[in-house]
């Protein structure tokens, strides 16, 4: 599988990724995504919609702002998860 394919597929199926540290939240009505990185430096995101998770998503190679846009484009209806 390709970085963009896992990158556009859900790790829901697969419980949640263990992250070690948080670094911003966004909220947008009922949703909420959480930017974390893992303990090899590789961010995510933790997404919630009526405070029941959704999903989590690991963005390996990509920034920490490619993070924040994704938890961004989620709040906003932009991303689907």
């Amino acid at each position: 599988m390709s970085v963009i394919q896992s990158i556009n597929k859900p790790l829901a199926n697969k419980g949640m990724i263990m992250f070690n540290e948080h670094y911003s939240t966004f909220v947008e009505q009922e949703k909420r995504a959480e930017v974390w990185k893992d303990e090899k430096g590789n961010w995510g995101c933790r997404f919630w919609e009526y405070q029941v998770w959704k999903g989590d998503r690991l963005f390996e190679g990509y920034s920490e702002q490619y993070a924040e846009d994704a938890a961004e484009n989620y709040v906003l209806g932009i991303l689907e998860i």
